[in-house]
């Protein structure tokens, strides 16, 4: 049979909305990719995950120039 894969990509998710919104994405079984900048706090969004049922985040963080 044939899986279906729900993924999101969650663009500013360190802002106030973000980890309220992430947490119902995995409530509701979405892989969730976020978008944070590399000096947002991310400490909400472990809370939230976790508040979620979910124990393991795997953060990658991307340096852009816009010079």
């Amino acid at each position: 049979y044939k899986k279906t894969v729900k993924m999101v990509l969650l663009i500013g998710a360190a802002s106030f909305l973000g980890p309220p919104v992430l947490k119902k994405l995995l409530e509701n079984n979405y892989d969730v990719n976020c978008l944070v900048r590399t000096d947002s706090d991310r400490s909400r969004l472990l809370d939230a995950a976790r508040s979620a049922g979910k124990d393991f985040i795997n953060f990658k963080a991307f340096s852009y120039s816009y010079n």
